[in-house]
């Protein structure tokens, strides 16, 4: 149910934020929610988007959270979701492995570490 009432979601690239707008198609009290955190404070709850219960987490201790996006993050952290993306095999792996234990891990490199490898 919670993916049928939230697909417009599920079923958008980044890019359609912009070229289509769907940030009105957002409740207007998410809107009002999201809007209210400072640059630093939305960069932040962004970091979080593996763990929606910490995301709520960090909304509560704002004193910014709506009770549908309360209700949204709640019901998506429940669901049996991958948290974590799968990392890239090495020559000495020969295998992907998942991330755990290895915050900003993505397609095998890590945040900073570049391209170069």
């Amino acid at each position: 149910r919670l993916i049928e009432e939230y697909r417009f979601l599920a079923q958008c690239h980044v890019t359609d934020y912009y070229t289509e707008n769907l940030w009105q198609t957002l409740p207007a009290d998410w809107r009002t929610t999201l809007e209210s955190l400072s640059v630093a404070d939305a960069l932040h709850l962004i970091s979080l988007s593996k763990d929606p219960t910490a995301q709520l987490d960090f909304l509560q201790r704002q004193g910014a959270v709506s009770p549908s996006l309360s209700h949204f993050l709640q019901q998506l952290a429940t669901l049996p979701l991958p948290r974590k993306p799968p990392v890239a095999p090495t020559s000495t792996q020969g295998r992907a492995e998942t991330a755990e234990g290895d915050e900003g891990a993505w397609c095998g490199f890590k945040v900073g570490e570049g391209l170069t490898r």
